[in-house]
């Protein structure tokens, strides 16, 4: 099990959680002052690459993501 950090600019982070909400359980999410989105996720390590390219798709490549 993984645990990874992403951050979503605000335009995609409605729709964002749907996707990272399919490959893990969100384990915390705050709300920035800029209206992005830093969420905490657990998911299997299997899945990692999948969400990276859903996110990749949606946003074209406009987000950040941390291991932890």
């Amino acid at each position: 099990v993984l645990r990874i950090a992403l951050k979503i600019p605000s335009k995609f982070s409605a729709k964002s959680y749907g996707i990272i909400e399919k490959y893990g359980t969100i384990e915390k999410d705050e709300w920035q002052k800029d209206g992005s989105w830093i969420v905490i996720i657990q998911l299997p390590s299997g899945l990692q690459q999948k969400l990276i390219d859903d996110m990749n798709n949606l946003t074209k490549g406009k987000f950040e993501l941390k291991r932890l």
